[in-house]
């Protein structure tokens, strides 16, 4: 099986595209809004840029991202972030992290990587996983900061306690994957720590809620509050967490080891919040037993992502194949009945042994759903099946939205490629935000510059022409 990196990806696309006759951008669909040159909007092109994400704060478009930085004395990589101008004919960024060598870190000195932006009231926050700096121990903390929201002269304000640590449950610990999310009038945090007890190592799911209160903040638990998080079973590795408000409530997702010891396989769970902090309590809707709402509980699924569309909640994620001939993980996508009592999930991704993929012999990885209009698209990291150039492609469908018969349409070409800007390049990351009615993209591509590794933050706005809501 070929391996593909399995960060988390989500681009969208629209029901008509037109390919370029050459191995560039799909400039039939795509206008690039940061120079399109070689280089896209890092800080330092020399330099690796990864896991870009846009996040729309009143009337401006904002991307963040982690980069390497070359100052020698300083190698630790920091999180950027910037605001487009939104002038599609002369565009630029504007860094709003200081715009020097160093980003938002709480300390430049230390790793960074992993950031989000998410908007709560009237105010753009920011969460990341940052090393600690503490000599005892070296274990990553979670950290979240809000942004004065002045472009001119911007400054990020630490609502985490400010302090060597962040808001781990335990700051002794390692704490990754964090994720903001509004549910009611508050904001949620949730992310994946290892735990302190020595009989028991799994890494356990937390979610705390914050106070609102930027002069005094605080963050109380809504996870138990005790050693173990929510995973279903804490003796097991739980990660990669996702919250998605789904009507009036707020859902869980995540992956978890198995207690079958015949067959050791990952599960993907999902679980729904009571609402109250003070008695905080999750409900398991997956089935609640050993196994989770995976298509072959026999086989590892991971990467699970949660997206209401319409009326109904989705979920999609990645899953191995019981094809030992063809090994190659599948694109798998389901829907919830909305029964919190007797709740079910089904497929429509065919419900057979492969998933969404473009090529099921290709392996396909980190899957994410996205609304735009009255669409749902998937897309996701593909192989392709070139030999004698082996990149990594991002592929985007369009679901038919019929849950009794459903199909995928693919939105990217229908080939060997996807739409990567140079599709010899290998692509990761996309993710896909409106502004302004129109759909932008972003994703991080590597460069054909000889003699360098350095991954290129690129930008793009679909054309009026091409785009239906």
């Amino acid at each position: 099986m070929k391996r593909l990196s399995s960060i988390l990806i989500l681009v969208l696309s629209t029901a008509v595209l037109v390919v370029s006759s050459g191995g560039g951008a799909l400039t039939g669909l795509w206008a690039f809004v940061d120079g399109n040159g070689p280089n896209g909007i890092n800080k330092d092109t020399t330099q690796r840029a990864i896991a870009p994400q846009l996040t729309v704060f009143g009337s401006k478009l904002y991307a963040t991202w982690w980069e390497n930085t070359s100052t020698p004395a300083v190698s630790a990589t920091q999180i950027r972030v910037a605001v487009y101008n939104g002038n599609h004919s002369s565009s630029s960024w504007t860094f709003v992290d200081g715009n020097g060598m160093s980003g938002i870190n709480k300390n430049t000195t230390r790793n960074a990587v992993a950031p989000q932006l998410t908007v709560f009231g009237s105010k753009l926050y920011a969460t990341w996983q940052e090393d600690a700096n503490t000599p005892a121990f070296h274990a990553t903390q979670i950290r979240v900061a809000v942004y004065n929201g002045n472009a001119s002269s911007p400054s990020w304000t630490f609502v985490d306690g400010n302090g060597t640590s962040g808001i781990n449950k335990n700051t002794t610990r390692n704490a990754v994957a964090p994720q903001l999310t509004v549910f009611g009038s508050k904001l949620y945090a949730t992310w994946q720590e290892d735990t302190n007890n020595p009989a028991v190592s799994a890494t356990q799911i937390r979610v705390a809620v914050y106070n609102g209160n930027a002069s005094l903040p605080s963050w109380t638990f809504v996870d138990g509050n005790g050693t173990s998080g929510i995973n279903k079973n804490t003796t097991r590795n739980a990660v990669a967490p996702q919250l998605t408000v789904f009507g009036s409530k707020l859902y869980a997702t995540w992956q978890e080891d198995t207690n079958n010891l015949a067959v050791y396989a990952t599960q993907i769970r999902v679980a729904v919040y009571n609402g109250n902090a003070s008695s905080p309590s999750w409900a398991f809707v997956d089935g609640n037993g050993p196994s989770g709402i995976n298509k072959n509980t026999t086989r590892n699924a991971v990467a699970p992502q949660l997206t209401v569309f319409g009326s109904k909640l989705y979920a999609t994620w990645q899953e191995d194949t019981n094809n030992l001939a063809v090994y190659a993980t599948q694109i798998r996508v389901a829907v919830y009945n909305g029964n919190a009592s007797s709740p079910s999930w089904a497929f429509v991704d065919g419900n057979g042994p492969n998933g969404i993929n473009n090529d099921t012999t290709q392996s396909a990885v980190a899957p994410q759903l996205a609304v735009f209009g009255s669409k749902l698209y998937a897309t996701w990291l593909e192989g392709n099946n070139n030999l004698a150039v082996y990149a990594t492609q991002i592929r985007v469908a369009v679901y038919n939205g019929n849950d009794s018969s459903p199909s995928w349409a693919f939105v990217d070409g229908n080939g060997p490629n996807g739409i990567n800007k140079d599709t010899t390049q290998s692509a990761v990351a996309p993710q896909l935000t409106v502004f302004g009615s129109k759909l932008y993209a972003i994703w991080q591509e590597s460069t054909n510059t000889p003699y360098t590794n350095a991954s290129q933050i690129r930008v793009a706005v679909t054309k009026s022409d091409a785009v239906s809501q």
